[in-house]
């Protein structure tokens, strides 16, 4: 990552200012955020912040806004160079690359502690204001039953980063994270210079112009919001949506809204991330959620849990759920749930696993989900008929042929567990005896 050729670009900037862009996306395409780039704008310009972490969803834009943001305001420093983390670059690579760019490729030769290294990148930031991008630190950041931390290999990086927020400083640095660096909120807050910035979902008149740009599409005001609210305006995965109804449904968005699938392969692999980067323990308040349908509270989550181990842990479970911007807040700040798009995902997991174990006879998130809560309100009673229990029995008639052949492998399944585990904890039997009362 040594620096590339060093552009001036802007009359606004000092004559000796220059920037490296290195692989940065266009951002031609950017619409409907003024208002954060003016937030953004003001905590760097007026407030001087010296970090600022944009954290938001897989497709959120957050990249295109920073380098957006970035591009508007040149004219405030010395110096922009902007880097991203895709690779895994280590500390010692980037800091080198960082006081490369900074000594205009004269220094070198670095010390040869980490410690003195940092020591030497902040004194080059309190000489002159420079601006810092550095995109998807989530590539070195890893979840686990201990929170948030950071890959093998590169722990360093919360020494840098900690010494950055902390250490007074003219410049300024901007992250960009799925995952909020946990380690870096003991700095932040309303009027301090360490800030996160959660990026939220386009409204739906730029959300509307965004996927216009893919072509001619039908659809009335109803149904354009209803588009744009089911993924709660998330650029990346509208454009996805917007080429399937093009290619699917001809560019009729109702239909394609008829059809109840929110999400096809491509939305898939955008939402795969957040199962592949999750513990199981935080899974099952995914499954959970999705089955509930509606916000439901902590205290209502624990009393569903098999687990004490993880009825005790469930608010720190909640916590990097949080972190990692998965769940909904009702208004009271008290009830969670899951975005639209996300609850159909995690429900169409749950019934593809449920299924296999029920084919095979080997039962994991079937004893430790109950598929139709028997207390719940009725009206939630018939929605998880409807989008769990129905498709279940649908699969399952698929693989058995004839209701029958299904009733005799389900009570099979029943004199099974009663002579295997007559004292399983868990929600076999009563998720087994809705599957038999369903097919009446």
């Amino acid at each position: 990552f040594s620096s590339q050729s060093l552009v001036s670009n802007s009359s606004t900037q000092p004559s000796d200012s220059y920037q490296d862009w290195a692989d940065s996306p266009d951002v031609g395409d950017f619409l409907g955020r003024e208002t954060d780039l003016n937030s953004l704008k003001e905590w760097i310009i007026g407030d001087r912040c010296r970090l600022i972490a944009v954290v938001g969803l897989p497709g959120k834009g957050k990249t295109s806004l920073t380098v957006k943001l970035a591009q508007e305001i040149t004219g405030e420093f010395k110096g922009v160079i902007w880097r991203s983390l895709l690779n895994s670059l280590s500390v010692q690579d980037l800091i080198k690359d960082w006081i490369l760019f900074l000594s205009h490729q004269e220094k070198t030769d670095l010390p040869d502690s980490l410690e003195q290294q940092i020591c030497l990148l902040i004194s080059y930031l309190k000489q002159n204001r420079y601006l810092f991008i550095l995109d998807n630190v989530e590539t070195i950041l890893t979840t686990g039953t201990q929170g948030v931390k950071y890959k093998s290999g590169y722990e360093n990086y919360h020494q840098l980063l900690e010494k950055i927020a902390e250490v007074s400083h003219q410049s300024c640095f901007l992250l960009t994270s799925r995952i909020k660096i946990r380690h870096l909120e003991k700095f932040a807050g309303q009027h301090q210079p360490v800030r996160f910035f959660q990026l939220g979902g386009l409204t739906v008149d730029p959300a509307k112009q965004l996927v216009q740009h893919k072509g001619e599409f039908l659809a009335t005001e109803t149904e354009w919001e209803q588009l744009i609210n089911l993924y709660r305006g998330n650029p990346l995965a509208l454009k996805l949506t917007a080429c399937h109804i093009q290619n699917v449904f001809g560019g009729n968005i109702g239909e394609f809204l008829k059809n109840n699938s929110l999400f096809f392969q491509d939305i898939r692999e955008l939402l795969d991330w957040h199962f592949q980067s999750s513990i199981p323990e935080e899974n099952q308040i995914l499954y959970w959620l999705a089955i509930h349908r509606e916000p439901v509270s902590l205290l209502e989550l624990k009393t569903h849990l098999v687990s004490p181990f993880s009825q005790h842990h469930l608010s720190d479970y909640l916590d990097c759920l949080q972190g990692r911007m998965l769940l909904e807040k009702t208004a009271d700040q008290h009830r969670f749930t899951l975005q639209p798009v996300l609850m159909e995902y995690v429900t169409e997991k749950l019934i593809a696993t449920v299924t296999q174990e029920l084919i095979v006879g080997e039962f994991n998130l079937f004893n430790r989900y109950a598929l139709m809560l028997a207390t719940t309100k009725d009206y939630i009673k018939t929605s998880q008929i409807r989008t769990i229990i129905h498709p279940i029995i649908e699969a399952l008639l698929a693989q058995f042929q004839t209701v029958s052949h299904l009733e005799t492998h389900l009570q099979s399944l029943i004199r099974q567990t009663q002579e295997k585990s007559p004292l399983t904890t868990g929600y076999i039997g009563g998720n087994l005896i809705n599957l038999l009362c369903t097919l009446e």
